[in-house]
């Protein structure tokens, strides 16, 4: 692996199985799984992927629904948002699939979180190649172009200390995803202004709906949302 590699993300399905992912030193995707406490360097696996992807990718992000029932995502080293479905134990570049992205979306781009609502129904989020925010909403087993869309802005220009709360179509992306239920999911990330930004809703309505700002003090204008959990009625975040 390259005498090396990080971790971008980790999902559990039980308190001693969890599933972690990200890439190593080979610029390859790599996944660890099973219980964290035994986690060592002849654990991870490194799925090596071939030159329909640009010979690598990476992983960064992963959500369980079982041991043997999981999503991950990322970009492929051709530019195109990565995808993995299945059971991680048997996950190799024959279960890869790249979503290829039309001109509409810059032909390319990444997803960066991934939660699903079920097992056949997930929300991807991150940006394309004309750094505008990206979602896929749907079966990620069966995720194409058409599954994808560019969130909507604010139906009204507000402002938040000043700044426009209207998103703009350059550098802005989407961080971090997370569903409470099948109807109530939030996503995060941060505009062309470097400010914070989310969406909360129905998977249809990240997919098409408006994108805001929160209103948050003076101290906090400028920053981004990287990660997201949401349970029992709240939502934490951290960026």
């Amino acid at each position: 692996m390259g005498s090396g590699g990080s971790l971008s993300s980790v999902s559990c399905a039980a308190p001693t199985f969890c599933v972690a992912v990200g890439s190593d030193n080979r610029a390859q995707p790599f996944v660890l799984r099973g219980n964290p406490a035994s986690w060592r360097g002849g654990v991870a696996r490194q799925i090596t992927l071939g030159t329909a992807f640009g010979d690598g990718g990476s992983l960064s992000s992963v959500h369980c629904m079982s041991a043997i029932s999981c999503v991950a995502v990322g970009r492929s080293s051709k530019g195109e948002p990565l995808e993995f479905h299945g059971n991680p134990a048997s996950w190799s570049a024959a279960n890869a699939r790249q979503v290829l992205l039309g001109a509409a979306f810059g032909r390319g781009g990444y997803l960066s979180s991934v939660t699903c609502v079920t097992a056949t129904s997930c929300i991807g989020v991150g940006e394309d190649s004309d750094s505008a925010p990206l979602v896929l909403t749907g079966n990620p087993v069966a995720w194409v172009v058409a599954d994808a869309t560019h969130p909507g802005v604010t139906t009204a220009p507000g402002t938040v200390e000043g700044f426009s709360s209207l998103l703009k179509s350059a550098h802005a992306g989407l961080d971090g995803v997370s569903c409470e239920s099948p109807a109530s999911c939030v996503a995060i990330g941060y505009d062309q202004d470097e400010a914070p930004i989310l969406s909360l809703g129905s998977p249809s309505l990240l997919a098409h709906g408006a994108v805001g700002r929160p209103h948050v003090s003076t101290s906090f204008v400028y920053g981004s949302f990287d990660a997201i959990g949401c349970v029992s009625g709240g939502c934490f975040v951290v960026g």
